[in-house]
């Protein structure tokens, strides 16, 4: 057995003895049973805090205690088990169980199976015990009345209707409140140790280089795209140089000794530069433009809260590296004109198959330098060399940017989080007797931040603009 299983089983049984008449009636009398309920209500609130175990991806304890609450009415005190264990669970589960069997004849099936899901709307409605319920299954000896601790009417009273789950009618006029957000969601709750002053300077200079890049990125590419240098038979340029292989068929197709050969087969590979670099233009280039922008944006977007204005999440940093990297795939063969023009020797090599009958591999390399000569100037490679060369620099800059990002990243607060886990913690212990408990402001920052949004950069505008007003009235008044 393990505490998922445990917890199961306990939220089941708490589940059915609410919606049995029988057991509900009895509990608003019987403070043993009574005992034994809040019992395992403090195993389910100890499992939740120290395991984070749910059942049905809910949490139960506060459910279950305050339906005890509202169908006793009386003061309750939760507090989870500590140090609980597994034989502990099991044992006061088993304990329950006995009772059950031994005062109630329940049949230990019917408590200990779901025939149903568990449903909190359901577990709301079944709180009430009427006179009627009480008068059929309270043992007569008991049917003597009983002045429980009553929760104060004005102040704490339950709330009978579960449906609106921690709802309850807290408050001098009985108004309903809801429970606070949990402070580590509210934007005054600051889970680090530090304030870094200088994370917003180097958030500005990786998101201002990372914009940088992709605008450079984007002109790359209009640089690749708008010269096209055609290689094909017709093209003038091949006639010319590769004038050693001259030999021609009835179709007009260059050929090798015994096969044909058609230049057009090149024309689908060597259109542009990127496609000489094995390089698809087009779709991923724009994607890793739009990305890189996006990515900037992000890291320097207003702050909506101290969190945002004072680090920089890892996800936005990662990100950015990914698009960067892609990146230089793309640009990268096209820094050194030598590798590059060894790119293009292959797949020449490869089309022209030199070394064999009158077209040596000597005069093959003589008229392939002679075209390159004419192609690399022709097709802008030398202007795309230069813009590579900025782009690999950039690109290590926005690498050594995340990095000092990385170091002037605030360390999590532990016993700050932890602090604030407990306070919530109380929230909901005081919530299930119906009463209200204020978090500790301690755990705040002190310092109020106003995100900027365009409400709050008019307002600041209208305030400037009234100001001017004045001055210039007691200028001219004077």
């Amino acid at each position: 057995m393990n505490f998922s299983k445990n917890y199961e089983e306990i939220s089941i049984l708490l589940n059915n003895i609410i919606l049995d008449e029988k057991l509900r009636t009895n509990l608003t009398e019987d403070e043993k049973f009574q005992n034994y309920f809040i019992d395992q209500v403090n195993n389910l609130l100890s499992m939740e805090i120290d395991f984070s175990i749910d059942y049905l991806s809910k949490k139960w304890a506060a459910i279950f205690g305050k339906s005890l609450v509202n169908i006793t009415k009386k003061k309750i005190k939760f507090t989870k088990t500590e140090n609980n264990t597994e034989d502990n669970v099991f044992a006061d589960y088993s304990i329950l169980l006995k009772y059950l069997e031994n005062n109630y004849q329940i049949e230990k099936d019917k408590i200990i199976l779901s025939e149903s899901e568990i449903n909190e709307e359901t577990i709301g409605s079944s709180t009430i015990v009427t006179p009627e319920m009480k008068a059929q299954y309270l043992k007569i000896d008991e049917k003597i009345k009983v002045e429980p601790e009553i929760v104060n009417d004005s102040t704490e009273k339950p709330n009978i209707n579960a449906n609106q789950g921690f709802k309850g009618t807290m408050g001098n006029n009985g108004g309903e409140k809801k429970l606070p957000t949990h402070p580590t969601q509210d934007p005054r709750f600051y889970p680090f140790k530090t304030k870094p002053k200088g994370i917003a300077t180097m958030k500005l200079v990786m998101s201002s280089l990372l914009f940088l890049f992709a605008l450079l990125l984007f002109v790359f590419y209009i640089i690749g795209i708008s010269k096209p240098f055609i290689i094909n038979d017709q093209s003038e340029e091949i006639k010319k140089l590769f004038n050693n292989f001259s030999y021609y068929n009835n179709e007009g197709n260059w050929v090798k000794i015994g096969t044909n050969l058609s230049l057009t087969n090149l024309a689908n590979v060597t259109v542009n530069p990127f496609n000489s670099a094995w390089i698809q233009p087009g779709m991923q280039f724009w994607i890793l433009i739009i990305f890189c922008g996006w990515s900037g944006s992000i890291i320097n977007r207003q702050p909506k809260n101290l969190i945002e204005k004072y680090s920089l999440s890892g996800w936005s940093i990662f990100w950015s590296l990914i698009a960067i990297s892609f990146s230089l795939s793309l640009f990268s063969p096209f820094i050194s004109e030598p590798s590059l023009k060894n790119l293009y020797l292959t797949h020449f090599r490869a089309t022209f198959s030199p070394g064999s009958g009158n077209y040596t591999d000597e005069l093959f390399l003589k008229d392939f330098n002679l075209f390159w000569d004419i192609f690399y100037k022709d097709s802008l490679l030398n202007i795309m060399s230069i813009f590579s060369i900025i782009l690999l620099i950039l690109a290590v800059a926005i690498v050594i940017s995340a990095l000092f990002v990385l170091i002037l990243n605030p360390r999590k607060d532990h016993e700050k989080i932890y602090n604030a886990d407990q306070e919530y913690q109380k929230v909901l212990l005081e919530a299930m007797q119906g009463r209200e408990y204020k978090i500790n402001p301690s755990i705040y920052e002190t310092e109020v931040f106003i995100p900027k949004t365009k409400k709050t950069i008019k307002d600041k505008k209208n305030k400037n603009d009234d100001k001017e007003d004045s001055d210039k009235k007691e200028s001219e008044n004077q």
